[in-house]
Order: structure tokens, then sequence, then C-alpha cells
């Protein structure tokens, strides 16, 4: 491909058809090639790949383990080589990782590799996603439940009670959970009187933590649980996949990364393609993680990468 202005984009729409990349475009992103968008399509393209080999992955993130100090070029393509690590199960991707995390980043570069803590499944790494969380910004308090460990709801109730980030929690909570909060009525502020702009309903209401906590209470198992927890099933294969199926969005790609990380290879890596392949691709992984070939009380099928 000639101009190397369309080249990044055209990588970005095959992926997106689910359709294979020329070999000759993939090589234009090559190493030496000091294009960084290319080499971020290149990279976000074959983290996700079957055919690519852990060690074009190792190249970006290997200088972090060898040295906490070395310079990072690009965070954006370190996300995604070290994501290629994570699912073909390189220990040294989430020593690269957690030095990165060291680095003082702006919010937008953070929230890439808290992400990749959260898919982890990586419980070391649950006081790193505890700490983002008091941020109260929407998308740490996501990733922490994301993670799906119960050691979360101490957490997300106290955010629960946090009116800035109530809402937030809330979602959390049943993304781990499978819980809907219940609203109750929002008390009226004090300096509020009869010429105060009305409110719309989500303002006037605010999640229930009292009722949050008597459901835990009526769940013990999950609260007591060291495993990891989606839409309030013991999370396995299984469980990710019927997930996928029903969700779209921001969090299928998430699960559906987190999926290729906890089998260890990339089986998922059409998250964006027309809807038909897409069904297609789940109906095979349904058949692939089902009741039959995973049993659910069987303790290799809980997803664990620690």
């Amino acid at each position: 491909m000639e101009k190397a202005e369309i080249r990044a984009p055209l990588i970005e729409i095959w992926s997106e058809l689910g359709n294979p990349i020329p070999k000759g475009l993939l090589n234009q992103g090559e190493l030496q090639i000091k294009d960084p968008e290319l080499q971020l399509s290149v990279m976000r393209f074959l983290s996700r790949h079957p055919d690519a080999d852990v060690s074009v992955f190792r190249h970006y993130y290997h200088p972090l383990v060898v040295s906490p100090a070395v310079e990072i070029e690009d965070p954006r393509v370190l996300e995604f080589a070290i994501l290629g690590g994570m699912i073909r199960g390189d220990a040294d991707a989430l020593i690269a990782l957690r030095r990165a995390l060291e680095r003082n980043w702006e919010h937008t570069v953070s929230d890439r590799l808290l992400r990749l803590c959260a898919l982890s499944n990586d419980q070391t790494l649950f006081p790193v996603l505890k700490e983002s969380a008091n941020q109260n910004r929407w998308y740490p308090i996501y990733l922490l439940a994301l993670h799906g460990y119960p050691t979360a709801f101490d957490v997300l109730l106290e955010k629960m009670a946090d009116p800035r980030v109530s809402e937030f929690a809330a979602n959390a909570w049943f993304l781990i959970t499978g819980h809907l909060v219940r609203k109750v009525p929002r008390m009226a502020l004090v300096e509020e009187g009869p010429g105060s702009p009305a409110q719309n309903e989500s303002e006037n209401t605010i999640p229930d933590v009292e009722e949050a906590i008597a459901w835990l209470a009526r769940h013990p198992a999950i609260a007591a649980s060291s495993e990891p927890y989606l839409f309030g099933d013991r999370r396995t294969a299984a469980v990710l996949v019927q997930s996928l199926c029903a969700w779209g969005g921001r969090i299928s790609e998430d699960l559906a990364d987190m999926l290729s990380i906890a089998q260890g290879e990339p089986i998922y890596r059409d998250q964006q393609v027309w809807q038909m392949r897409q069904e297609a691709v789940l109906t095979a992984l349904a058949e692939r993680f089902s009741l039959e070939g995973v049993q659910e009380d069987n303790p290799e099928a809980v997803i664990s990468h620690a």
C-alpha cells in the first residue's frame, strides 16, 4: 500500500469487518517503521490474532521487565502489546503492566492500563483497582467491578452512599451480582426551597444501600467467595459466552478479551464485525463451552489466570 496515510485506517476497517488483513499491509507496521498510528493499528489487530507469536509483543514490553525506568514511546502501543502477551499467558506481560502502572500517567493512559488489570483476573492487582476507584470517576469503578471479586463489595457499598458516584456504583454492583438495587427518594437539601429548579427522576432518587446490604446477607456464598463473579454467576467460560450473547457495546469487548486471556489463546477477536458473523462466532463458542463440555462444578471451568 503506497499511501502511508491510509494504511492504519485500512487495518481498522478490515479488522472491524472480520476480514483477513493482507500480509503486506501488516508488514508495513513492523518495528522499524516509525509510524505510531500504523504501529497501534497493527498491534491492536495482532494482539487478538490467533497466528501472532508472543515474541511480537515481548519486543515492546520486555524492556520494562529488564529496566523499570525505560522510556515508553507510545503507551497505546504498549497497552495492546501487553494484552497480546497476557492472552498468550506470558507472565512477563503482567510484570510489565505493574511497572507501567508506576508511571505518572494522565487518566486517558492510566485507564487503558487499569483495564488490563481488570481483565487479568489477578487478585494481587485488586489494591490497584480499589485505589483507582477512589478517584470517584465512573470508569475506575466499573473496572473494579469488571475484575469480578466480591472483595469489591465494601468499596461499592461506600460509593453507592456517595451521591456523586452512586449511580456508577449501583451499575458496577449489578455487573458482579446481577442484582438491580432499588432506588429511594433523595433527601432534599436544606438550601433548596420552593423556587429551586426541578430535578429529573434520576436526580431525585439514589440507590438504596440498605437494600443492597440486605441482598448480600441473603447471599452469603457470593459474599464469602474467593472466585470472580459476573452478573451473579461464578465467572466461567460458559458464563462469559452467555454474557457476550446478551450484552453489546463497551462491555462486550472487555468480556471478549477476558475470555481470551482466561483461556490462554485469542479465541474471540471479532468484537466489531457484522452482526451475522458475530452471532456465528458466539454460537461456536457457546458449543465449545457448553455444559456438556465444561461442567460448572468443575474447578477447572472457573476462569482463573492469577
